[in-house]
């Protein structure tokens, strides 16, 4: 009786922990795909400006010096 009690209590408890793996691994691959290197390595770029991450033509103006942040490197640039 005791031994059907303590095996069925393993069977959920291993049920559980498989759960919740699964879960997590979703979870990684998810987090993984908006990576921002991933994002980079699928052709985006981060442009920063004077003030930050250049968001709007509005966030630079001409001369401003620039930064474009791809996925093997950063180019220098200068807006025109």
């Amino acid at each position: 009786m005791l031994d059907s009690v303590i095996d069925r209590i393993s069977l959920r408890a291993n049920r559980k922990v498989s759960d919740e793996r699964n879960r997590l691994t979703v979870l990684i691959s998810k987090l993984d795909a908006y990576s921002p290197l991933k994002v980079l390595s699928r052709g985006y770029s981060i442009t920063e400006g004077p003030n930050g991450v250049v968001k709007s033509v509005s966030d630079v103006k001409p001369n401003d010096k620039i930064n474009i942040k791809l996925s093997d490197g950063t180019i220098s640039a200068e807006v025109i």
